[in-house]
């Protein structure tokens, strides 16, 4: 996509804003267009900045739309369409409102977390209470004040969409703006005045809605593709793929959509198309677009296909352990190269299943057991032995996720249609391990015991309708350990050395506490789907406030001592010559939950401050 951010930094104004063309809607269906007019908005920089928030080599466009945008933010952190003091804003006066605002807000966090503090959250909420219709929403686009014109005070699901994805990027949830969500999908009324379409609307929704019309909102997208498998141009092909991929929907983007998307813009270049409304003139609706914004929405689109982007997650997730590496594409090539005789359709659902595959952990525990034990033995471990470790990981993350979808019962019927596909992938790991097995004595006992055990966890979590004991949180996913526990009984330690035991229990308290931090991350989704865990045992009947106000302080408390525990194991098992490459991974995640921490006390106060009108 280097072409693209070319376009976007050759487009990019002095200040760090944005121009685009403005056209009458008959351009779009064969009509006069008439003349463009060029106009610059504070929304054109909003909308490039949090595309942009993870594409490689496009720090310096970063840097200059925030800065423009932390520019044009009013005392209470509100925007305007039109830049502050422009010819714009004297020529066509709009006031304030809400989706300037909270796309700016949003794209700013994604940029900098540290910028939205104390008064900026203070500003939010009086925001939020002064354009409220409720409390807790939902809320009226425009800041104009009591008294203002009918026009003003109209309520727009894409607007408080963007208001939800922004608190939900700083851990507030508000059900009412589901709720609305909601009433407007059963009542087919998925459009807004401010859009042209219904996919910049699903889009804005598929970033922050969770709720149980993501099935149906996914197919209000299919059903809108054209004959070619796309929809009416880049621009909006681009934001239905990333609201396909936010709703949990992959793989109603094949290989064969994405090709076809990427050779469009081959052929067609960066063309403006239509994004947003703009001022009419003569009477006449005029869209908004240009090709930065084409080329902005099209990178976030192939960055969220490539794995390269992804949202910011409800707590300070740790992400990938490692970025999406060589070896991890490496890895997935060979496990393609084991599809080659399956029939076409059943081979393409299995590669892209292995496309999802976005973090280097899932394949790396062999290299860095490898790597901590290079001093200590580990000379006769070979690479192909690795490698098959590896491909062994990446099969039996991609079978459980699927089984995970499954279970959950909350993918639109997309993960039950795939429990083939997992049992493939199954299979494929039990036969690699049956192999080591034959060469390594105790691997194939112990591949057996560790994956019975994850069973008999899942099949006691569903019974139960979530939730186990705090000690027994690994038992799901143990399978990560096994590669690392496969080269010790390779380096000739048995299973009940003291080596294995420690590295055991190792992985133990680790994935007990990157599981306690999952189940925090997810807490919404689990209690509105009635799975009691770790994390929602502990609400009893509160809410957000006692989440943010009792849980997490307890849970952060909890992933320390889990991960105090895995160090403690490192460091009996003699068979660890240096333990960096682990350590690495209990730091990354101690990292995580400080930082969930450091953002307690403001959304706390921020809590208390919008409560307090």
């Amino acid at each position: 996509m280097r072409s693209g951010l070319a376009l976007i930094r050759a487009e990019q104004l002095s200040d760090g804003g944005f121009s685009h063309g403005s056209k009458f809607a008959e351009a779009e269906t064969g009509g006069s267009p008439g003349a463009a007019v060029s106009y610059r908005t504070t929304f054109s920089a909003a909308n490039v900045l949090a595309c942009l928030r993870g594409a490689p080599d496009a720090s310096d466009i970063r840097d200059r739309a925030a800065g423009f945008l932390l520019g044009q933010k009013s005392g209470v952190w509100s925007l305007n369409y039109w830049p502050r003091g422009s010819e714009e804003a004297v020529a066509m006066p709009y006031p304030d409102d809400l989706d300037d605002t909270f796309v700016a807000l949003a794209a700013l966090y994604g940029y900098d977390a540290s910028l939205i503090g104390g008064a900026a959250l203070a500003g939010v909420a009086k925001v939020l209470t002064t354009t409220e219709t409720a409390p807790g929403g939902p809320y009226r686009t425009w800041l104009a004040g009591a008294g203002a014109p009918e026009k003003w005070c109209d309520v727009d699901v894409a607007v408080n969409s963007n208001v939800g994805y922004f608190l939900s990027l700083i851990g507030v949830a508000l059900p009412r703006l589901s709720k609305l969500v909601d009433e407007r999908v059963a009542a087919g009324v998925v459009g807004s005045p401010y859009y042209p379409g219904i996919v910049p609307v699903v889009y804005f929704i598929s970033r922050f809605y969770r709720g149980l019309a993501k099935g149906a909102l996914a197919e209000m997208l299919v059903r809108a593709r054209g004959r070619d498998g796309l929809w009416r141009n880049p621009l909006e092909t681009a934001m239905a793929i990333s609201a396909l991929i936010n709703f949990d929907f992959a793989w109603e983007v094949p290989a064969g959509l994405v090709r076809s998307f990427v050779d469009s813009l081959g052929r067609e270049g960066w063309l403006s198309h239509p994004f947003c409304v703009d001022p009419a003139r003569g009477g006449r609706t005029c869209y908004a677009g240009s090709p930065a914004l084409t080329a902005a929405f099209s990178i976030e689109a192939i960055g969220k296909v490539m794995g390269i982007s992804r949202g910011t997650p409800l707590l300070g997730a740790p992400g990938p352990a490692f970025p999406a590496s060589e070896r991890l594409d490496r890895i997935k090539r060979m496990a393609r190269e084991g599809f080659r005789s399956l029939p076409e359709r059943f081979r393409a659902a299995a590669s892209e299943r292995i496309a999802l595959a976005s973090n280097d952990e899932v394949v790396a525990i062999p290299y860095l057991m490898r790597d901590a034990m290079r001093s200590s033995g580990s000379g006769g471990i070979s690479e192909a032995m690795l490698d098959e470790l590896a491909l062994a990981n990446l099969y039996g993350w991609t079978a459980y996720t699927i089984y995970d979808g499954a279970m959950d019962g909350d993918g639109g019927g997309g993960d039950a249609a795939l429990v083939p596909v997992a049992n493939f992938f199954l299979r494929s790991l039990a036969a690699l391990y049956a192999d080591i097995g034959s060469r390594v004595p105790g691997v194939g006992k112990m591949f057996a015991e560790i994956v019975d055990g994850m069973d008999a966890a899942n099949f006691l979590e569903s019974e139960a309708g979530g939730g186990c004991p705090v000690g027994h949180l690994a038992d799901r996913s143990l399978g990560h350990a096994l590669p690392a526990l496969a080269l010790l009984l390779a380096a000739g330690y048995t299973p009940d050395s003291a080596e294995v035991l420690a590295m055991r229990s190792f992985f133990r308290n680790y994935l007990i506490a990157r599981q306690l931090h999952d189940d925090a991350r997810d807490w919404r989704d689990d209690l509105r789907r009635g799975r009691k865990t770790s994390v929602v045992g502990r609400l009893g009947d509160g809410g957000e406030k006692v989440f943010w106000g009792e849980v997490v302080p307890s849970v952060m408390a909890d992933i320390g001592k889990f991960l105090d525990r895995a160090k403690c194991d490192l460091a009996e098992c003699a068979a660890i010559g240096d333990p960096a490459p682990f350590d690495a991974l209990l730091e990354r995640l101690r990292s995580a939950a400080g930082r969930t921490l450091g953002k307690r006390d403001e959304i706390m106060a921020f809590m208390a401050q919008w409560q307090s009108k």
